[in-house]
């Protein structure tokens, strides 16, 4: 889904994002740039990002934010989607989201809020999925 069908999200998660845009590329390979509207604690934000990495083999990629609200608070951020099979016969995937930043000044909160919500996307896309 955070792969091919991106756009796609805002139907399936509609308490989360209200729009995603490719601005350049085609949104999937390194270098493409998207615009994300999303609600993170009641309000609406926007944000630009950048596919820094998309490595097909380890399923994994990797999105640098770089222009919105977020960039007030922090100097870098970073987010990335790891999918892994689950070992032996158990059908499935395990989902890792790992969130790099730097802090803006030190006043500046850890993004808990960013944790809590990609712990409910992937919660709601799991259960979107099984269906």
């Amino acid at each position: 889904m955070y792969k091919h069908e991106v756009t796609e999200l805002p139907k399936i998660l509609p308490f989360v994002y209200g729009d995603i845009q490719v601005i350049e590329g085609d949104g999937v390979s390194v270098g493409s740039v998207k615009q994300w509207n999303y609600v993170l604690e009641g309000k609406p934000h926007c944000v630009k990002e950048k596919v820094t990495e998309m490595d097909d083999e380890k399923r994994r990629i990797t999105h640098d934010l770089f222009e919105g609200e977020v960039m007030n608070v922090y100097k870098k951020f970073a987010v990335t989607l790891h999918v892994k099979p689950k070992k032996g016969d158990i059908e499935g995937n395990l989902v890792k989201w790992s969130v790099e930043y730097e802090k803006l000044n030190e006043d500046s909160p850890t993004p808990l809020s960013y944790l809590d919500v990609l712990d409910k996307i992937t919660r709601d896309l799991n259960a979107h999925l099984c269906q």
